[in-house]
């Protein structure tokens, strides 16, 4: 069963209204037993002592009545009427102080049900006592007084002056009960006012006491529940983090049953897609540029599968190993496979490490390109050109793993690469029929670069790229001019370069030998025969293996052979014999 956040925060609240209202029961029953006692005070015990006190007058009426009889009695004219009269007020006056006794022993009776100390009520008991007690010596006293008037009236002097005396004993006892009784139920009401006093103060710190406690609880309470849903908030934003500099690694353990825990899952669920989308990026990844999946597939914000492709300035690159046909029939179908896959790795790590984009496999061959969004622009002929030179630095590994690669161990094949470069504006994006696409380029700029590749195999060159890719990165990189040729659909000629390597990386004699290249090939254009056979066997001496110079001496044999009509301009045909 799942806990909301809703359920949570709503037990929370009622948790503490719970606790308040606990704080109210508590204080509101500890306020009325306080009240309770005051009430007592003010309803029973005040009035007790006024009725105690109006005891106190009634008998000193009495005793005053009293002492009118005993002038009757004692003085020269005595009369009974007179004694009578006084007599029956002295008893009027009696049953009025019965009437309060038992007024004043009903409100002791009453308070005993609403005092809520047992302290209090054993006193008020005694009280209680104490007036039962006072009635019963009022009642003595009264039958004192009639037996002494009567003793008096029946001449029994001598008894009349005993029960004088017992009287008076008796008044002074009845007096002295009544003042004490009153001493201490004023004693007793001051004490319960102070202890209803210190009541309050009581239920003051306890309520203050049990706030606090009902605070602290609440915070407690709140913290517990703020961290329980803090918490996994805080691994969701960490994660959440995460996936957006790339880390996909860490799922977030589900910790609560709330709506968070549904979020976590729903988080973990888009995790495990984006890894299976990463996944599946990397798998294509080793079939397509992985900066193409992700243009592609709209990642880089660059593209997206239905724009339409645009024109854009690119570099085109084409490589093949040479004379491939003769090295796959030595070897092994096992051993060819194994060969074209170690060559394949090592042909694209420059291109990649150049940020170029590996559009193709062709056999022993490789097609790439470099345009935007995949590199700045301005940058694409130079950033080929290095690509292109390192790439004879990984034919050196090749050659060292030969024998692992391809299982032999000695007439090892020589292998060697031509390339073709071409910079110029083509056709970039996915190309292709509702069943399949490719992001490729299409173009007379993929079309020059591809027979550039085929012909280093003319002039005897590795890397040959045209003039555009001169223009653009000739300054970079050590060049020649090799040729003017026509190639096929295009009708202005083709200047041609042949590229040597990085800036300032020629030897002495290499570069000697590219001046007179150069000037030889003035000379070819001008006719100039023998001038141009000199600078080119010149360029020979200095660079003994330069195969292009070889190819044009044996091309101006054959022209003196059979001299092109006075329209030539230089222009070789790569279809020409």
């Amino acid at each position: 069963m799942n806990i909301t956040i809703g359920h949570k925060i709503f037990a929370v609240a009622g948790l503490l209204v719970a606790l308040m209202a606990a704080v109210a029961g508590m204080t509101t029953w500890k306020l009325r037993q306080a009240s309770q006692e005051v009430d007592t005070i003010a309803l029973y015990l005040l009035p007790l002592a006024n009725r105690v006190s109006g005891i106190q007058a009634q008998m000193l009426r009495q005793e005053i009545v009293l002492q009118r009889i005993l002038a009757h009695i004692e003085g020269p004219d005595t009369s009974e009427a007179a004694i009578n009269r006084d007599l029956t007020h002295f008893e009027e006056i009696g049953a009025e102080v019965d009437q309060q006794i038992a007024e004043a022993a009903s409100l002791a009776d009453q308070s005993l049900g609403r005092l809520l100390s047992d302290k209090v009520r054993v006193e008020m008991s005694r009280i209680s006592s104490s007036l039962w007690n006072i009635e019963q010596q009022h009642g003595d006293i009264h039958d004192l007084v009639v037996r002494f008037v009567e003793a008096h009236q029946s001449g029994h002097g001598e008894a009349a002056e005993t029960l004088g005396q017992v009287f008076s004993a008796a008044q002074i006892q009845v007096d002295e009960s009544v003042t004490i009784l009153v001493s201490e139920i004023v004693d007793l009401s001051e004490r319960m006012t102070l202890m209803a006093d210190e009541e309050e103060h009581l239920i003051l710190k306890f309520n203050l006491a049990v706030t606090a406690l009902a605070v602290v609880l609440g915070l407690l309470f709140a913290a517990v529940l703020t961290r329980s849903l803090v918490r996994p908030l805080h691994r969701l934003r960490d994660g959440t983090q995460a996936v957006q500099v790339g880390d996909l690694s860490h799922d977030i353990p589900v910790t609560t049953r709330d709506e968070i825990a549904d979020l976590t899952r729903a988080f973990n669920h888009m995790l495990k897609e984006l890894r299976a989308k990463e996944d599946l990026k990397k798998l294509f990844g080793t079939y397509v540029d992985p900066r193409v999946v992700e243009t592609v597939t709209g990642d880089s914000g660059e593209s997206h599968p239905e724009t339409p492709s645009e024109k854009k300035q690119v570099t085109v690159f084409f490589s093949d190993i040479a004379n491939f046909t003769a090295i796959g029939e030595r070897l092994s179908p096992v051993g060819l496979v194994r060969l074209i896959n170690e060559y394949l790795s090592l042909a694209s790590a420059p291109i990649i490490e150049n940020d170029g984009v590996i559009d193709k496999y062709m056999g022993d061959g490789v097609m790439s390109f470099w345009c935007q969004p995949f590199v700045a622009e301005g940058a694409q002929a130079k950033l080929a050109c290095q690509a292109a030179l390192n790439q004879f630095d990984q034919l050196k590994i090749l050659h060292g793993r030969l024998p692992d690669v391809t299982g032999l161990r000695r007439d090892l094949p020589e292998i060697q690469i031509r390339i073709g470069l071409a910079s110029g504006e083509a056709i970039v994006g996915s190309i292709g029929s509702e069943y399949a696409k490719n992001f490729t380029v299409m173009g007379d700029t993929v079309n020059i670069a591809s027979r550039l590749e085929g012909a280093n195999k003319v002039y005897g060159t590795k890397v040959l790229v045209c003039e555009e890719t001169w223009n653009r990165a000739g300054e970079a990189f050590e060049m020649r001019e090799i040729d003017s040729i026509a190639v096929q659909g295009k009708i202005e000629p083709l200047r041609i370069f042949e590229l040597l390597g990085a800036k300032g990386s020629l030897s002495s004699e290499v570069a000697s030998a590219r001046d007179d290249f150069e000037a030889a090939l003035v000379a070819y254009r001008a006719r100039n025969w023998e001038e141009a056979e000199r600078l080119f066997g010149k360029c020979l001496k200095e660079w003994p293996n330069d195969k292009p110079a070889s190819v044009f001496l044996e091309r101006i044999k054959r022209l003196r052979a059979s001299p092109p009509p006075e329209t030539w301009d230089g222009v070789w045909s790569l279809n020409a014999k």
